[in-house]
């Protein structure tokens, strides 16, 4: 009789694997109220696809109260088991989208 470790049946399940990939894109919706935020990206190879960023990852940026719609921003990537999430998010120089006060928010 062989006794499996729950170490073993983890790793006979096949490792979870994510793929990270940077981009560039804008944000087409943002509430901080509400805690995210999704951008489009600008290139065609996503398949115009949108992509979620939580507020964690806003406020890791810094951008909490300068972030608007329509602002141009790089962004990394990371999608595991088929679920893309940006997890880190920055300002693109030259914005002139850019709001010093206080951040957009949509209903």
């Amino acid at each position: 009789m062989t006794i499996m470790t729950p170490s073993d049946s983890i790793s006979s399940l096949g490792a979870i694997t994510s793929d990270t990939t940077t981009g560039t894109g804008v944000v087409t919706w943002y509430n901080a109220t509400k805690g995210f935020a999704f951008v489009s990206p600008t290139t065609d190879t996503d398949n115009h696809k949108t992509f979620f960023c939580h507020v964690n990852t806003i406020r890791s940026a810094g951008l909490v109260d300068t972030l608007i719609v329509g602002t141009n921003v790089s962004y990394t990537l990371v999608t595991t088991q088929g679920r893309s999430v940006i997890t880190d998010i920055a300002l693109i120089s030259g914005n002139s989208n850019v709001s010093t006060g206080s951040a957009t928010v949509t209903n």
